[in-house]
């Protein structure tokens, strides 16, 4: 459905497991990502956004489960394009380009243990260790093949298993109506 606001249409549509979104994640992983973030030093840009995605599809998890179960709300794909251009998680979910958020619940990579500071109430901060998993591993090598990552991001539908764009449900908005 569309909705317009301030003149412009927005599309809006509930997300069920009858009618769940894909998420595509384009990782810029080449080898620019081995420099620091920020110019800060302490992390390069390719550790920063691996965990960035990791902390998203992570959130996506708990969003996704009700009384224990995860329900398949989301779709994931998350492509890499440094050296190549092509699935970027790690473990179990290696060589996937579309997996369910049930299965990035069941299989993460690894969990780390990472410490995470908290304040109270008086302002007194406190470290406290936190599993963190890990989906996407930090990457940097090559050159910058980002024609290639968007083309291949172009038709999430039939190369991944989830249909041309003509057979997609009556809730998506059609292909090319407008170019962002």
């Amino acid at each position: 459905m569309y909705r317009f606001q301030d003149g412009n249409p927005s599309y809006i549509a509930e997300i069920s497991r009858t009618a769940p979104t894909l998420f595509i994640f384009l990782l810029d992983q080449s080898e620019s990502m081995e420099d620091p973030f920020g110019g800060s030093g302490a992390v390069s840009k390719a550790a920063f956004i691996s965990d960035a995605v990791n902390r998203v599809l992570h959130d996506l998890v708990i969003r996704s489960t009700k009384t224990e179960e995860v329900r398949n709300y989301y779709y994931i794909s998350v492509i890499g394009y440094g050296s190549t251009v092509g699935p970027a998680m790690a473990g179990p979910l290696a060589g996937r380009e579309l997996v369910s958020i049930a299965e990035v619940a069941d299989y993460p990579a690894r969990i780390e243990i990472r410490s995470k500071t908290v304040a109270d109430a008086s302002g007194q901060t406190s470290t406290s260790p936190v599993r963190f998993p890990i989906w996407v591993d930090p990457k940097s090598e090559n050159g910058t093949p980002m024609c290639q990552a968007l083309q291949r991001a172009k038709d999430p539908g039939g190369r991944m298993g989830i249909g041309s764009s003509a057979r997609l449900p009556s809730n998506y908005p059609a292909p090319n109506r407008r170019r962002i």
